[in-house]
């Protein structure tokens, strides 16, 4: 299969209904002229063992990477209550083949697929709606390709910034200690927040905290960081922060007693 400019291509899994696959193939056909991004098919019988038989072959072994890139369980996106419903779908497949996002009802441009067809809204609505804004849309594709390649580490920083819980400048992989000698010296601090007031707050982050050592280690580093920034700018405050997506109850419990506000100055779970 050829890939054109963009580094992705569509994937249609083609059902019995040969009015509906015409009217999708057309659109694809359309899509690869204007837009030079490519497409291929597949044919899916439409009975649950064969439809399941897709998802756990092509979909299933992709899950933590869609999870990243949709912002949902694929599980919930295939699954109508009686069976996985693949036929007549459209997915996004990169250049190793692998599939990386989908159109799903959660999307925030589901209504506008919609309103282009109501009937089927995340195939023929949603190819209608790429040609509609051409590269917008396409933008948009590239964007959710970017997430899906995108580490969890770096997704709980993303997270963060968009959520502007400390107002100012974010900086990402900032060197500190590169004039030290041993172990302690060119450490990378995760972030840290520049304040409008001047004070600087290092960060590191953890997608999830689920053991104990799991904690120290992160404690450890981020007062390492603060040490070694204290170290280049003296006359800075600086503050300290641990941010992760999920922690487990008891040890967020232990964090929020004895830790946060004595070792470290907030702790972020997002």
């Amino acid at each position: 299969m050829r890939f054109l400019e963009e580094g992705f291509r569509f994937r249609y899994y083609l059902s019995g209904r040969r009015d509906k696959n015409a009217d999708v193939m057309f659109l694809l056909i359309d899509i690869k002229k204007r837009l030079n991004v490519d497409f291929e098919f597949r044919t899916v019988n439409s009975d649950p063992k064969s439809e399941e038989k897709v998802y756990r072959e092509d979909l299933k072994p992709r899950e933590k990477i869609l999870r990243k890139s949709m912002g949902r369980n694929i599980h919930d996106v295939f699954w109508d209550g009686i069976k996985y419903r693949i036929v007549d779908r459209i997915v996004v497949v990169d250049m190793n083949d692998n599939i990386v996002w989908c159109p799903h009802n959660r999307d925030p441009n589901y209504n506008a697929w919609r309103m282009n067809d109501q009937q089927d809204p995340l195939t023929k609505g949603f190819l209608i709606w790429i040609l509609s804004e051409e590269e917008k849309t396409i933008n948009y594709i590239k964007e959710r390709v970017k997430d899906a390649r995108k580490s969890e580490h770096d997704l709980v920083i993303e997270e963060f910034k968009k959520r502007r819980i400390i107002e100012g400048l974010v900086e990402e992989k900032v060197k500190v200690g590169e004039g030290l000698i041993g172990k302690l010296g060119a450490q990378e601090i995760d972030f840290i927040v520049k304040e409008p007031s001047g004070v600087v707050w290092v960060g590191e982050a953890k997608p999830h905290i689920k053991k104990p050592c799991q904690l120290y280690e992160a404690l450890g580093q981020v007062l390492i960081y603060k040490a070694l920034y204290k170290r280049e700018y003296p006359d800075i405050m600086v503050k300290t922060m641990i941010i992760c997506r999920k922690v487990r109850p008891d040890i967020e419990d232990m964090i929020r007693s004895f830790i946060e506000g004595v070792y470290v100055d907030k702790f972020i779970v997002l």
